[in-house]
């Protein structure tokens, strides 16, 4: 192969004319128009992979779909009935509907009790002129009294221990009921998760 260098001067020295040198350049400038052939390929593959993707979406929202579920299902339960629900992964769940009170109207009647008027103390009485049996007989009395009022503040006690008891329970069994529902929904979006990276790759 021959190559012919082409010099910036005549052949009988002198300078070439500019025209001739702007030529020479614009013959050798370089070609970058595959750039813009890489732009409109990736732009168009780009513009196909939205459209399916909207054509997947709008398959899935279609009222004929098969896999359509309602976002907020209503369902009526009767009250402490235990109804048994099938989970997506196949396993039996109990739910029982409660009526669970409110904790400020345990308290509210709590201060309520409290409020009551307290019974008077009876006026002080001398025991100078009484005798000893007298004096047994008013201890007993007042022994008696203060037992059955402790007796009284125990039960009030107890009672509100057994109610609250009660309320701890309920709620307690409504939350591993709502544990369990959680856990099983995680696992259902675990698995469309994996599914979806699957068929991605």
């Amino acid at each position: 192969m021959i190559l012919e260098l082409i010099s910036p001067y005549g052949k009988d020295g002198s300078v070439a004319s500019c025209s001739s040198q702007q030529s020479s350049y614009s013959e050798s400038k370089p070609d970058f128009s595959f750039i813009d052939d890489i732009y409109e390929s990736v732009k168009a593959e780009i513009g196909a992979e939205k459209a399916r993707s909207s054509a997947q979406m709008a398959t899935s929202n279609s009222p004929g779909s098969a896999s359509e579920k309602p976002s907020t299902p209503i369902i009526t339960l009767a009250i402490d009935q235990p109804v048994r629900i099938v989970g997506e992964d196949g396993k039996e769940y109990k739910v029982v509907l409660q009526a669970i009170e409110e904790k400020p109207d345990r308290k509210r009647k709590s201060i309520s009790t409290l409020d009551e008027p307290k019974p008077k103390r009876l006026p002080g009485v001398t025991l100078a002129n009484m005798s000893i049996d007298e004096i047994n007989k008013r201890k007993r009395e007042q022994n008696r009294a203060a037992a059955q009022r402790y007796r009284q503040k125990q039960k009030c006690v107890k009672d509100a221990d057994k109610e609250e008891q009660d309320r701890l329970e309920k709620r307690n069994q409504y939350l591993k009921t709502e544990a369990a529902r959680l856990q099983s929904e995680i696992e259902c979006l675990r698995k469309k998760l994996l599914g979806s990276l699957m068929k991605q790759q």
